[in-house]
């Protein structure tokens, strides 16, 4: 029975549609009224996957691994006591995750490795292997920060009465179910497909591929439209409650700097304030930046079958989501640069972190 189904899912995956790759091409072309003439613009689809994925991703990747390792160092030195460190642990924690899953995807774009294969086919097995990881770690990290950005506001609107409703306790369990619930929506897609050695067209050779399972129609599609959907709310959620956080500082800073006698405390308050609106803007920016790519892209896939890795608009599709993933690991690689400049406390922390490194590495010599 077992080997009947596997043979069943075999046939299946080598009936799939294949991307035509004499079509590597897109072909943009400029017309007005008027003018008979039509400019066309000849982008290798093939060149750009590659630039963004083995030479963007690949670097911006590396870099991002360094500095999430030291982000979560610093967490811990700091101590995991906090509702805050807890949040920003887990979203230093899940952005590493996210980018040796995206890592692996930008290793077997490599055309060395896919000569080296044989076959294209290497991609689709790491289409398990790396890109739902990654796509699941993307929306932890975002409902993390929709988290964080809730106790802000509770923080900043009940400042007597937060300690006690926000524990750490409390940040570890919202923590933990947020990475559960996005975990669990990944079930559809992992029961459906699994990996195995598929004999490449054409050849007398078998390489790592794709096989789905009968009830594979049944399922067809539907994680990614909970991906696009959790990724649609959780932006707009971020942004709404972000935006309502400075409207909320700003009262604060207002009211406090009308009912306050002492000037040298007003001072004191405004920079505060003023300092967490920065960190505010500034998060909310650098997400609306680098997700709104991935979301657009998200909805234009649930939206239009043919825009697929198998449909009519495959290379379109690889062609743009190169781009998507060149935002989405920028992303995780600049956080550390948002700490730095932000958080007094993380600089010295960081600072501590470094002069004992470098007091090991001269104590060793």
């Amino acid at each position: 029975m077992s080997a009947s189904l596997n043979n069943e899912a075999l046939q299946e995956t080598r009936d799939l549609p294949k991307l035509d790759n004499s079509y590597n091409s897109s072909n943009i072309a400029i017309s007005s009224d008027g003018i008979d003439d039509v400019v066309t613009l000849n982008i290798d689809s093939e060149t750009i996957i590659f630039v963004n994925h083995v030479l963007l991703c690949s670097a911006i990747g590396l870099f991002g691994i360094v500095t999430n390792a030291i982000n979560i160092c610093v967490f811990i030195k700091q101590g995991l006591n906090t509702s805050i460190n807890i949040s920003l642990f887990s979203i230093a924690l899940f952005d590493l995750v996210k980018i040796f899953a995206m890592q692996s995807i930008n290793i077997v774009s490599n055309p060395l490795v896919i000569e080296l294969v044989g076959s294209r086919m290497i991609l689709d097995a790491f289409y398990l292997i790396g890109g739902w990881p990654a796509a699941c770690a993307h929306r932890i990290s975002l409902f993390i920060t929709v988290y964080m950005t809730v106790e802000r506001c509770l923080c900043v609107s009940f400042p007597l009465k937060i300690r006690t409703w926000i524990t750490p306790r409390v940040a570890f369990i919202t923590v933990s179910a947020i990475i559960l619930v996005n975990v669990l929506t990944l079930i559809p897609e992992y029961t459906t497909i699994y990996i195995d050695w598929v004999v490449v067209p054409g050849r007398n050779t078998s390489t790592l591929g794709l096989v789905f399972t009968s009830n594979r129609p049944a399922m067809q599609g539907l994680t990614f439209i909970i991906h696009a959907i959790f990724l649609f709310v959780g932006i707009i959620v971020v942004v709404s409650l972000t935006l309502g956080l400075v409207l909320l500082i700003r009262r604060k800073s207002e009211w406090r700097n009308r009912n306050t006698t002492n000037d040298k405390q007003k001072y004191s308050l405004s920079v505060r304030d003023k300092k967490m609106s920065q960190l505010v803007i500034i998060l909310a920016t650098v997400l609306i930046v680098y997700y709104l790519p991935m979301v657009i892209l998200s909805l234009v896939t649930v939206f239009m079958p043919d825009f697929s890795p198998e449909g009519k608009l495959g290379l379109l599709f690889l062609t743009l989501w190169s781009f998507g993933h060149v935002f989405g690991i920028t992303n995780p690689s600049v956080n550390i640069f948002i700490y730095y400049k932000m958080s007094s406390y993380f600089r010295e922390k960081f600072k501590e972190l470094f002069r004992l490194v470098l007091s090991s590495k001269s104590i060793t010599e």
